[in-house]
């Protein structure tokens, strides 16, 4: 059975969670995945000079270290450093 998760909720926690690992400055953009989970794009300067397997294990890392399982809510994330726009 697919669990089904709040966008509106699943997509403030999230948010809050990657400003507070990659700063206020970050751009991060959140939409409806399957069931409510959550799509993720952000742009920071952390990610600048990184690879992919970097940056997500970077995203990762903060959104289970803060969410627990509740990270499973995130279904994708797409990461850019300044540098890649």
């Amino acid at each position: 059975m697919n669990a089904t998760f709040d966008l509106a909720q699943t997509s403030e926690q999230v948010t809050k969670v990657l400003r507070r690992h990659f700063g206020d400055n970050a751009a991060i953009l959140t939409a409806e995945g399957w069931h409510g989970r959550v799509h993720v794009k952000i742009v920071s300067d952390a990610f600048n000079g990184l690879g992919e397997d970097e940056k997500q294990e970077m995203i990762w890392h903060a959104l289970r270290e803060d969410l627990g399982e509740d990270a499973q809510a995130v279904s994708l994330v797409l990461a850019y450093g300044l540098d890649e726009i």
